[in-house]
């Protein structure tokens, strides 16, 4: 399959459309190495052998590797800041603001993402992070692993 007819199979058009509609902002070249990753990938299982990266995708890799680490430690540090305030008086920066910043399905569709990738590396620990949150209000959940 061609590279076009891949990325009209997946509909790549209409992802990059909706998360710019959600607010995502991808540069040309952001853009065009994830076009790269997604059809590379696509010939890896289809059998042919991976080729290298050339030094311009690696330079961009980099950069956006950089980018999110950095996004996702600002996002967290406003979360974190916000969620340890003791009293709930409205202050300059509100969970409100928070919220505006990821919603609830952000959240989830990542998780799922991560536990689907690395397995039990992060599902274990969000499931701790899951019972101290319920344990600091007073409530009790069970986390029951049956073998499927």
């Amino acid at each position: 399959m061609s590279r076009k007819e891949y990325f009209e199979s997946i509909l790549l058009d209409d992802r990059f459309r909706l998360a710019r509609q959600a607010g995502a902002h991808l540069s040309p070249n952001q853009e065009s190495l994830l076009k790269d990753i997604l059809y590379e990938g696509y010939l890896v299982a289809m059998g042919h052998t991976a080729r290298p990266m050339t030094p311009r995708q690696r330079n961009q890799k980099s950069r956006d590797v950089n980018g999110l680490r950095t996004a996702m430690a600002e996002v967290s540090f406003y979360s974190h800041t916000i969620g340890n305030v003791s009293y709930q008086v409205p202050t300059w920066l509100t969970a409100r603001d928070v919220r505006k910043i990821v919603s609830p399905g952000q959240v989830s569709n990542l998780v799922s993402d991560l536990c689907k990738m690395f397995g039990r590396e992060y599902r274990d620990p969000i499931l701790v992070a899951l019972r101290d949150a319920y344990v600091t209000e007073g409530e009790r959940i069970q986390i029951v692993r049956d073998p499927a």
